[in-house]
């Protein structure tokens, strides 16, 4: 493999010099050594360096040498090989995660006594440092060549490593690998073999199965591979063919390895394409040093493209100018940075060209750069191999027999130092600037770079390096830290335009060695700052000034203005004025005091520049304190009405107002009166005259208006309670002193009297009641403090409770008579605060409102009053009278039929006489129901006593009945059936002929003919109707409610409501795999099949040989149903069931949209219906008792309604 680093063509804004140094360090190889590759391990920063020799530097080495890769010295602590049989010509090295490969391939057949027949494998897992380069050993694989019979021994010349994929050039047909698994593997090659790094089982190279079998052939052998721009180009050594034709020297093959373009040269002459440069991202430049390393061609040099058409014969292009002793005579080539590296010529030179310009006219134009380096060398040459390998940034020239290069004394080896590769342009750089203004300049990172050296062409600007403190710019800087390819410049006011310009740069043998890449640059223009002033520098708020308007000027054509609040850069306002407020004007809205900036941006250049005005608070008020005020007297008392207020204070004008109102100012001195004052509390305010601001002091009218405290004698509770007593029945007269109270503290200022006397003796009396106000009269007693002329007057009311109480009048029965000879007085009783009762014969209460009696006369009922003791009385008389009680009945009639009732006397043992209104003369009176209505009787007694009594005759309503006629089949199968009754009382009986009675509403087996159908209810009233049985009379039919639309998996209930009762038996048919829960004659409890969405249900009824049915469809679906809104005002309306929870006994009303047949019924968990709670009928609103059997136990049951348009279900909870 060639070993280079190709860096694209980029344009840059200037360039500048490169050469390359060579490195002091003397690398002398063995006489007649050569180096042909040399390979870089980053983990273990070092080259290996491989070849023929036998020492280097005079360190002992069999073609093969580790060299330290910061002092080319050799490594003494790894070598690995110790003897081999042939020279090594070119080594990969490569690693697949922590798996580490180096294969080396040549002219070799045995290392180290170890059979390793042209190529061998270094190996090594886990880390790869110099301490563990010892470990890296030969590997265990072999396999052995198979002969290719050219012009030189059989070897491998070049390698070349991708990823996993490993190529071999050489002189072979093919190779024998022994594989652990499977044992051997031949494979057939031209000259040309893809190999695949392998690490289990074992660590080994294996063939690539994806690889072409066989390439094109070369005829003597593959001597040069070269990667670039996802291409292998691969060079070759071949003879011309016999017909005058040759093979192909050049094959280009994509990444995948097929073939991708050849070129192929000259006929008649022998070819051997051993080196092969990059030139730049279009061009790939080839030299042929013929089969035998003659060099004898006439031009040795060929152009072939990287991708695109395919290569083109060295007659396409010609360089033009020749190169001095390079026409034809280019033994070694390398390309770098764009440029490419010639060896050779006519006398052995090394010199760097550089391409002027892009491919024109089948011509290359080359530069050279610098000076050419002489070398001094008895060797051959040319010798099927690359005489210059360029590894990162340094440049091996190897030749046998050289022994000075550059006038200095190189055997078989120089080194030299090479510039860091070129740098891309600068990443988004910022062109134009504002003064103040910093930025950061960046270019890509480049290889091999030591440091980066920045240059400035301007003045004025600062620097500053991985964001430390700014310096001036007034040298280039050499930058080495670890982000070097970027810079921040800062821009003061005054910095000028300039260029600023990188250049990456690394050092060979001294510290200021450098060598530098080509230069990138940026030229920058410093704008200047717009205009701006404000007219101010300070401003104030006052105590009156609470707005201020702010305001920026620029003589600046066009430019943008903003303001921002102080200490940040938050924008306010983009405007040139801006209005600000003190706190006076509204807390949540004032703009703070400080410093405000105006920022002016010229909209073209991007540039600010701004100006600030102080604003601050001048709303310091005035001082005034109490020292400021002249009051005429301290407080007010009862003598002192009148305070005069006065307020000086310097550089201010003053006045009052009082604390309730401060809006309300009155003028300054001022006369304030305790008899119109309304606000103690006084403000004298004084305003400054500077500022407008404001400060008050405060004055507090006091009143002495201290009383004296007078006390009761009688009444300890005075004077923290208001003094209340009572005159009353019980306690007739009272007296009061009153006095001054000794623990005052003023009490010897003080003196009290009654105002009713003059006196401190205060005596009463029943008589004192006169001219009273509800019951009370007031005495009042006066405290006078003879220091301040304030008294205190303070009442006693006293309560004159001389009022009886009420007695409702008695209202009972207060007489005994014939049947009645004792009788119980029940008196009203009155209530509240009294203690009432009758009292006995000796005027003692008996403590009761009930009383006894047997005998008439006088009797007492008495009231007392327990607060006052007075007293009222109510007198009861008890007499006898000649009344006589009789007991009857009113009583209810059949119509139209006789009747008898009976009257009887109470307590009476003696004859008595009757006389009825029918006139009748005995105990017992008589009538016909619905004529006589009502009868009345008088009785007299033989002693004269005498009773009245009126009896009511009612009837029944009459008997309404409807009876349906039914003609089943066969002879004698008639029926009448009684479907509803009315009127009449109490339960129904019917008969067929008016003599055996029953409750069964169904006459059947009948014959056609007349019938006589008789009704009687409790009371005997019998009403008899008529019905034909003929052939007209319809047959049974049958009639039962379900509801028809419901969804998947309801329990529904189906309910026989059929009028007709003479079926033999009826029955149930519902659709195949229908569950049903409960079934009897009247009802059933079923889920119908989930598969379908309609179903049948026919309700069967047999009698005699005939049998009736009925059938409805009913729909399921798998959401509810959904009706028109017509349905709404016919399904059922409300359905209340309380109480629920319930105990056992519950009530469910219930609203239909219209009349309509129902069945109501009560079902536990399990769908089975509870025996006795069913009801059904026809109507509109019904509410229905039910009650829970006893013994049932609790839990969760369940009402169901089913009518003609409607079902609902209530959940009952039974505890």
């Amino acid at each position: 493999m060639l070993k280079l680093f190709l860096i694209s063509s980029l344009f840059f804004l200037c360039l500048s010099g490169k050469t390359q140094v060579l490195k002091t360090t003397n690398l002398n190889l063995s006489t007649n050594g050569c180096i042909y590759d040399v390979e870089y391990i980053a983990s273990a920063n070092v080259y290996v360096v491989v070849g023929e020799f036998t020492t280097i530097n005079g360190v002992a080495r069999r073609n093969m040498a580790f060299l330290n890769g910061s002092f080319f010295n050799v490594l003494s602590s790894v070598n690995p090989i110790t003897s081999i049989d042939g020279a090594i010509r070119s080594v990969e090295y490569t690693n697949v995660g922590v798996n580490h490969y180096m294969v080396i391939g040549g002219e070799f057949n045995s290392i180290n006594g170890l059979p390793r027949e042209s190529m061998a494998l270094f190996y090594h897992s886990g880390t790869l440092g110099v301490s563990d380069l010892s470990l890296f050993g030969i590997n265990a694989w072999n396999y052995f060549m198979q002969s290719g019979g050219g012009n030189f021994d059989n070897g491998v010349f070049d390698l070349e490593i991708s990823g996993d994929t490993l190529l071999v050039a050489g002189e072979f047909e093919g190779i024998n690998i022994n594989e652990p698994i499977p044992s051997v593997c031949d494979v057939v090659e031209d000259n040309l073999l893809a190999l695949r790094l392998i690490t289990s089982p074992g660590s080994r190279l294996a063939v690539l199965n994806s690889a072409p079998q066989s390439f094109t052939s070369f005829d003597v052998g593959a001597v040069s591979i070269l990667q670039a721009s996802n291409n292998y180009f691969i060079g070759s050594q071949d003879f011309p063919i016999n017909n005058g034709g040759v093979n192909p020297s050049i094959q280009r093959r994509n990444t995948n390895l097929s073939l991708n373009g050849t070129f192929t040269a000259s006929a008649g002459t022998r070819h051997g394409f051993h080196s092969l440069a990059q030139l730049n991202d279009t061009l790939l430049l080839a030299t042929d040093g013929g089969i035998d390393g003659s060099a004898s061609l006439a031009s040795n040099m060929i152009i072939c493209k990287l991708f695109g058409n395919a290569p083109s014969g060295n007659s396409q292009y010609a360089i033009n100018p020749l190169l001095t002793g390079f026409a034809t005579n280019v033994w070694g080539q390398m390309g770098y940075n764009g440029d490419l590296f010639m060896y050779k010529g006519t006398t052995p030179t090394l010199q760097r060209h550089s391409l002027n310009s892009a491919l024109v006219t089948n011509a290359l134009n080359f530069t050279q750069i610098g000076s050419s380096i002489s070398v001094t060398s008895s060797g051959s040459h040319i010798d099927t191999a690359n005489n210059l390998i360029q590894v990162n940034n340094y440049l091996f020239l190897s030749e046998k027999g050289m022994t000075n290069a550059g006038g200095q004394v190189r055997t078989g080896l120089a080194v030299f130092c090479l510039e860091p590769q070129n740098p891309g342009p600068f990443i988004n750089p910022t062109l134009s600037v504002c003064p103040n203004e910093t930025v950061t300049y960046t270019i890509p990172d480049v290889n091999f770079e030591t440091g980066y050296k920045w240059t400035y062409s301007g003045t004025g600007v600062e620097y500053s390096i991985n964001n430390g403190a700014f310096v001036p710019y007034t040298v280039p800087v050499m930058n080495t830290t670890a982000n070097a390819s970027s810079i921040q410049l800062r821009f003061p006011l005054g910095s000028t335009s300039g260029t600023l310009t990188v250049e990456p740069y690394n050092t060979c043998n001294t510290a200021s060695d450098y060598l530098y890449a080509k230069s990138q640059s940026v030229a920058i223009t410093v704008n200047p700052l717009p205009a701006i002033s404000l007219p101010f520098d300070t401003l104030s708020f006052t105590c009156v000034i609470d707005t201020l308007n702010l305001v920026a000027q620029s003589s600046t054509a066009g430019v943008n203005f903003q303001w921002a609040y102080p200490n940040t850069v938050t924008p306010v306002s983009s405007n040139d004025t801006l209005t600000i407020f003190g706190t006076g004007v509204q807390p949540s809205i004032f703009y703070p005091s400080g410093t405000y900036y105006a920022t002016v941006t010229n909209p073209v250049t991007g540039c600010k520049n701004n100006d600030s005005v102080f604003v601050w608070e001048n709303t310091t008020p005035p001082t005034i304190s109490q020292d400021s005020l002249t009051i005429s007297a301290p407080y007010f008392t009862c003598a002192i009405t009148q305070i005069n207020l006065s307020a000086s204070v310097a550089g201010c004008s003053t006045y009052w107002t009082t604390a309730s109102d401060t809006t309300v100012q009155f003028a300054n001195p001022l006369t304030i009166h305790s008899a119109s004052l309304t606000d103690s509390n006084f403000y004298a305010y004084a305003v400054s005259i500077t500022n407008g601001c404001k400060a008050r002091t405060g004055f507090d009218a006091q009143f002495d208006n201290t009383l004296i405290t007078g006390i009761l004698s009688n009444y300890s509770n005075f004077p923290a309670e208001l003094i209340t007593d009572t005159i009353n029945c019980t306690t007739t007269a009272i007296s009061i002193d009153c006095a001054v109270d000794p623990f005052d503290p003023n009490a010897g200022n003080g003196t009290v009297y009654w105002v009713q006397n003059n006196t401190t003796n205060l005596s009463l009396s029943t008589a004192d009641s006169l001219g009273m106000f509800n019951n009370t009269n007031t005495w009042q007693f006066v405290t006078e403090n003879a220091l301040n002329g304030c008294r205190d007057t303070s009442e006693v009311i006293i309560y004159f409770d001389l009022n009886v109480p009420f007695v409702a009048p008695f209202t009972g029965l207060s007489s005994i008579n014939c049947s009645v000879d004792t009788l119980t007085l029940i008196h009203t009783q009155t209530g509240g605060q009294v203690t009432e009762s009758w009292l006995d014969e000796f005027a003692v209460p008996t403590g009761s409102n009930s009383l006894f009696v047997d005998a008439v006369g006088d009797y007492i009922y008495q009231v007392v009053v327990n607060s006052s003791g007075c007293t009222s009385y109510d007198t009861v008389t008890v007499d006898l009278t000649q009344e006589m009680v009789l007991t009857s009945n009113d009583t209810v009639v059949c119509p139209a039929l006789p009747f008898s009732v009976q009257t009887t006397p109470v307590n009476i043992s003696e004859p008595v006489s009757y006389v009825w209104s029918t006139g009748e003369t005995t105990q017992s009176g008589s009538g016909i129901g619905g004529t006589d209505t009502q009868l009345t009787v008088v009785a007299t007694s033989q002693s004269g006593c005498v009773g009245h009594d009126t009896i009511n005759i009612s009837i029944t309503p009459p008997i309404q009945a409807t009876i349906s006629a039914f003609m089943g089949c066969g002879e004698s199968n008639g029926s009448l059936q009684i479907t509803n009754v009315t009127g009449g009382t109490g339960t129904y009986q019917y008969s067929i002929d008016g003599t055996t009675y029953t409750g069964n509403l169904l006459f059947d087996s009948l014959s056609e003919g007349d019938y006589t159908i008789f009704v009687k209810d409790a009371l005997g009233c019998v009403y008899d109707f008529d019905q034909t049985v003929d052939a007209s009379a319809s047959a049974p039919t049958m009639s039962f409610l379900v509801s028809t639309y419901s969804e998947l998996g309801d329990t529904l209930a189906v309910i026989n409501n059929t009028l007709y009762q003479g079926f033999d038996s009826t029955g149930w048919v519902f659709p195949l795999g229908t569950i049903v829960f409960y079934e009897s004659d009247s009802l059933a409890l079923i889920q119908l099949p989930q598969d379908s969405s309609s179903s049948i249900i026919t309700l069967v009824g047999y009698q005699d040989t005939c049998s009736y049915t009925l059938s409805k469809i009913v729909y399921t679906d798998s959401v509810a149903p959904d009706y028109p809104t017509s349905y709404n005002s016919v399904k059922i309306q409300s359905l209340d069931v309380y109480p629920n929870p319930t105990i056992g006994v519950f009530t469910a009303d219930i609203v239909f949209g219209t009349a309509q047949h129902y069945a109501v019924f009560v079902t536990n968990d399990l769908a089975q219906p509870i025996n006795g709670m069913q009801a059904s009928g026809f109507g509109t609103t019904v509410s229905l008792p039910f009650v829970f059997p006893i013994g049932t136990q609790s839990g969760t049951y369940h009402l169901h309604v089913i009518s003609d348009y409607d079902v609902r279900q209530v959940t009952l909870i039974l505890n």
